[in-house]
């Protein structure tokens, strides 16, 4: 796939990711390990993280019938990362934390038969 278009989808999906979860631009950020710029490609390493973060937005549509509780659930203190909410896990600018909570809910769909 031609990387210009891999990479306005990549930003397309990210915006709107970021609406649903009015995330602030600091917020944003902290989730691009290259602050994604609107006006060039963006890095694999930036497309990797869309792509958990798309992840984790499916797992919580599949887990939450409710739009509100999907839109509030990243910023929610879980008692599995010692109160931290998953927003906190993945704003720590590394890929991993961002796998991290993609694999919780994952684990999580596949206990609920998803």
């Amino acid at each position: 796939m031609d990387s210009e278009i891999t990479s306005e989808v990549a930003k397309k999906l990210f915006r709107e990711l970021a609406a649903e979860w009015a995330l602030t631009q600091a917020e944003q950020n902290s989730l691009l390990s290259d602050r994604a710029s609107e006006k060039y490609d963006i890095s694999d390493s930036d497309l990797y993280r869309i792509s958990a973060l798309i992840g984790i937005y499916r797992s919580l549509q599949m887990l939450l019938g409710n739009e509100q509780a999907r839109r509030t659930w990243i910023r929610k203190p879980n008692n599995e990362w010692d109160g931290l909410s998953a927003l906190e896990i993945m704003s720590t600018g590394r890929f991993e934390d961002i796998q991290k909570v993609n694999r919780y809910l994952k684990a999580w769909c596949e206990q609920h038969n998803f």
